[in-house]
């Protein structure tokens, strides 16, 4: 049995619970067994439609080593022989304890190291460490993001001769109210007067932030929705923020700006600026205004249809959209 430790709620953005699903669909398809565990019942809306099996546990998210005596219990009980940890809140102590237990995988993408028990990490940033000083196995680059099924091998981009249509997102939630205020300036921006707005929010998004929008024909609202890539495909400009969004935004070849809202987010974002993947708005932390002036001027300069063209076939041959399967076969001892 293959054990999934994840928890998703207003703090933890939505990609975690989303990119260990889509792992967990390839190690049913390929004949395995898996169990997720998380610490609260959050994790029932997105488990349950899939028909996952989950435990909860009970236990306060943010204090990974309190609920070490309830983990193992549910280890043992299921028999999990390998564990796969989605979490930034794990300390050292947490995978030396589980080690004797389980075989650990670890998703690192804050490089917080006291890993040296895991058996495996997993990193599918598109620049990660080298990992010299980590004895286990590590697996590595873009080839190992965990997207959503639905990203699988996407098909090639068409780009559309003029751009009218942008998608707008900042994935699980906005404390920032940041897409209030880039939607307010896009709107009254007579650069794009003949522009639809496709706007993507997760469950724990405020919507009365954008209530007022909802009635103007050219704004669309999708709230948790399951059609993500095909809103991708659709729209001609991405818009969002760092995290897993990009690498989707990248398989379906949409050419994009993203902006950052959490450290974790700013080096990656870079990185897929310094390799002309996608445009770099800024931290909005730092200066809003900036950052909007910024992403306004990149969608107007991507409505060339060549640019787009170009961006959309590199993005496609970085990401391929098939890691979720990748990380499957290495949890299944098939790599």
């Amino acid at each position: 049995m293959i054990g999934i430790r994840v928890d998703v709620n207003k703090h933890i953005a939505t990609g975690h619970i989303m990119r260990t699903i889509a792992i967990a669909e390839h190690i049913v398809r390929k004949g395995g067994d898996c169990i997720f565990i998380s610490s609260d019942g959050d994790c029932a809306t997105y488990l349950e439609k899939k028909g996952f099996k989950y435990v909860v546990l009970n236990s306060d998210w943010d204090k990974k080593e309190e609920e070490l005596g309830k983990l193992i219990a549910v280890l043992e009980e299921y028999k999990i022989t390998t564990l796969l940890i989605d979490s930034y809140q794990v300390t050292e102590r947490y995978f030396e304890i589980l080690s004797r237990k389980t075989n650990i995988y670890y998703f690192d993408e804050l490089y917080i190291k006291g890993y040296n028990k895991c058996v495996g990490l997993i990193n599918g940033l598109l620049l990660p460490p080298d990992y010299k000083e980590y004895a286990g196995k590590v697996f590595k680059g873009p080839q190992y993001v965990p997207l959503r099924a639905e990203f699988f091998n996407a098909p090639k981009k068409k780009i559309r001769d003029k751009a009218n249509s942008i998608l707008l997102t900042s994935g699980g939630g906005d404390e920032f109210h940041f897409l209030r205020t880039l939607l307010e300036e896009f709107l009254e921006d007579n650069r794009f007067l003949d522009f639809s707005v496709n706007i993507a929010v997760g469950k724990y998004y405020p919507i009365q932030d954008i209530e007022e929008f909802v009635d103007n024909p050219r704004v669309f609202l999708y709230v948790n929705t399951n059609k993500m890539m095909e809103l991708i495909v659709d729209s001609d400009i991405a818009i969002t923020a760092g995290g897993m969004t990009i690498y989707e935004v990248c398989s379906c070849g949409t050419p994009g700006i993203v902006f950052s809202m959490a450290d974790n987010q700013i080096e990656q974002c870079r990185a897929f600026d310094c390799l002309g993947l996608i445009k770099y708005a800024g931290d909005i932390r730092e200066n809003v205004k900036e950052v909007v002036s910024n992403i306004l001027a990149g969608i107007d300069e991507m409505k060339d249809a060549k640019m787009r063209k170009d961006i959309s076939e590199k993005m496609q041959k970085c990401i391929d959209g098939r890691g979720a399967e990748r990380i499957a076969d290495i949890l299944m001892g098939r790599n």
